[in-house]
């Protein structure tokens, strides 16, 4: 397992430095008297995407619906209707497999921005039913470092999640261009049934509005390291003297 989530980081950064050589390339013209040019994203913010497999994905979504529908009528959700669950789902043994499917997630995130494959803990886990014109305002997950969002049922006009560009002097000059890499105020991901998308926990996002014809479901949860505080929050220097 730790070879496969290795292979598919370095596949994945491999993607990412492919992009950024292709901005080198629209600059070209501009650098007439260079004798090399390249690009550093010095601080880039992830988000991960994951579509699961089909059949894994409609065991977690079966087993996610018969949860919700024990509670509510699905089909009965009113126009700006809000359903959250409790947040302590993933100490539930019916969503055994979607914690594993998302803890396989967020290993290979980890490896993907470099750092050690740490013991992460699952802990936060809920249910969100929204009706129609319901959305969800700027929010981020503290006390976490790894958050993300899985789609049970999502349509066309209710299918994204947006990020907010983190770096706060960003918007000073706003130049008409192009949206890309280097040119956002945020940016939207859109997404389907069974798709995993994994972030930054302090990567502040929202959810539009629901304007499709269904009842938005997905199931949102946090990581953390597992034992942080006595692992990894000492100082990272040491005095000249003991005492």
């Amino acid at each position: 397992m730790q070879k496969a989530h290795a292979a598919w980081a370095t596949a994945a950064a491999l993607r990412c430095f492919e992009r950024a050589r292709r901005v080198v390339l629209a600059f070209s013209d501009y650098a007439m008297t260079v004798a090399r040019k390249d690009i550093r994203l010095v601080f880039p913010t992830p988000v991960f995407r994951f579509d699961l497999e089909a059949a894994t994905a409609e065991a977690i979504d079966a087993a996610f619906l018969a949860a919700l529908g024990e509670s509510i009528d699905l089909a009965a959700v009113p126009e700006h209707g809000l359903y959250q669950t409790q947040t302590d789902l993933h100490l539930s043994p019916r969503f055994e497999r979607f914690r594993e499917a998302a803890m396989n997630a967020v290993r290979s995130a980890s490896i993907a921005c470099g750092w050690q494959d740490a013991d992460y803990a699952m802990t936060g886990l809920w249910l969100n039913a929204s009706g129609r014109r319901v959305a969800h305002r700027s929010h981020f997950h503290p006390n976490n470092i790894f958050s993300g969002v899985y789609y049970v049922r999502v349509a066309e006009g209710g299918d994204q999640i947006t990020f907010e560009d983190p770096r706060p002097q960003a918007p000073m000059t706003r130049i008409p261009g192009k949206a890309g890499t280097f040119m956002y105020d945020s940016y939207a991901e859109r997404v389907r049934n069974g798709a995993l998308v994994l972030f930054p926990s302090w990567l502040r996002h929202y959810v539009p509005a629901n304007d499709s014809a269904i009842v938005r479901i997905s199931a949102a949860f946090n990581f953390m390291v597992r034992g942080f505080a006595e692992r990894h929050a000492a100082p990272e220097w040491n005095g000249n003297i003991r005492i």
